[in-house]
């Protein structure tokens, strides 16, 4: 099956320098990214394939069990129940395998494979050393921030294919995007420089897929996960808040009065505006700033979007906002346009009590 085109990436000085030197290389990642003209590259768009890819039957889906599920001693839940650890390290290799086989057959390349905190699945062909610094990051990234959000034990496991280089992940997929993820197969693909905020912009999109089965709406769908493309990663802790490389276009917007108001905004299904992607994520870097992030987006995934459609849905997500923040949508949206202005890319944005 080809790929569709989807609608809608002073403890002392030696600890300072190794977090300056985190932040550093997240940094580089996303100033990469600022010379693209289409700002929806790093996204699910138009993603087109050279291949067919052969895809196993999925089974239904099974009932959902809340994240995280204790299991016994000597056991760990997987998915839908409890397995041994050695008989769970059986599973994963055997995942693993027929993975291998699929990947072989899809692309006539051979992957190196591994799985790590027993959820993720990953096939790759950058080096070893790479691979090391990509998992670190997504173990902290997972760790700290799907139980922010995500209600729910993953059914199924994520996968996660890195090629080589740009040149040969774009042979193979069809895409110029940093990387995509595509739930008809529940596979991110992406390149090994690509950087943390193309894996962890794609991740968001997979754990939503993982935790709702209804369709979202695309300002909040990519604004979620475009929040994500940009962070730190220094000691244990992974760092959140920042403004990215989408940043100076929507304060252009803002300036020169070219900005739908953010009530047509949160009512439309697909964004209309060229720059939407700029303009959704920093909606959610607005109520980061106020604290209210975490509860907005449980409240949209597993309470509004399940229930509401189009303009009604629309309608629900104004007054959420209005509850949450303490105002009407018109301060609101005056108070997200100031705030927008006062800050240049690449900075950490700061929190409001």
């Amino acid at each position: 099956m080809s790929f569709k085109k989807l609608l809608y990436s002073e403890k002392n000085q030696g600890i300072w320098r190794l977090s300056c030197c985190f932040i550093w290389l997240i940094l580089l990642g996303c100033q990469q990214k600022a010379s693209q003209k289409n700002e929806s590259l790093n996204s699910q768009d138009s993603i087109t394939s050279k291949v067919d890819r052969p895809v196993t039957p999925q089974k239904p889906t099974p009932k959902r069990v809340l994240y995280p599920q204790k299991a016994p001693t000597g056991q760990a839940f997987y998915l839908t129940q409890n397995y041994r650890v050695a008989d769970l390290e059986k599973v994963k290799k055997q995942e693993l395998a027929q993975w291998s086989k699929d990947l072989n057959q899809e692309f006539g390349i051979a992957f190196k494979t591994l799985h790590t905190q027993k959820y993720f699945n990953v096939a790759y062909r950058c080096s070893e050393e790479k691979m090391k610094f990509l998992m670190y990051t997504l173990q902290k990234f997972f760790e700290q921030i799907y139980p922010v959000y995500f209600k729910y034990e993953p059914t199924y496991p994520f996968q996660i294919v890195y090629f080589n280089t740009k040149k040969e992940y774009s042979r193979y997929t069809g895409s110029e995007a940093y990387g995509f993820y595509l739930p008809k197969t529940r596979t991110l693909y992406t390149y090994g420089n690509s950087g943390e905020g193309t894996l962890w912009h794609e991740l968001i999109h997979a754990f939503v897929a993982a935790n709702i089965d209804h369709r979202i709406q695309q300002w909040f769908s990519e604004g979620f996960a475009s929040f994500y493309e940009m962070g730190a990663v220094y000691g244990d802790k992974f760092y959140e808040g920042y403004t990215n490389w989408r940043h100076p276009t929507l304060k252009k917007k803002i300036r020169e009065d070219d900005f739908m108001d953010l009530e047509d905004f949160v009512s439309e299904k697909y964004m209309s505006e060229g720059y939407g992607y700029a303009k959704a994520r920093f909606l959610f870097c607005y109520l980061w700033i106020y604290g209210k992030m975490p509860e907005f987006v449980k409240i949209y995934l597993y309470e509004l979007s399940p229930k509401y459609k189009d303009e009604a849905l629309g309608e629900q997500v104004i007054k959420t906002m209005e509850k949450l923040l303490g105002k009407k949508i018109d301060a609101i949206e005056k108070d997200y346009k100031a705030i927008a202005l006062t800050y240049k890319k690449f900075v950490r944005l700061k929190k409001k009590k």
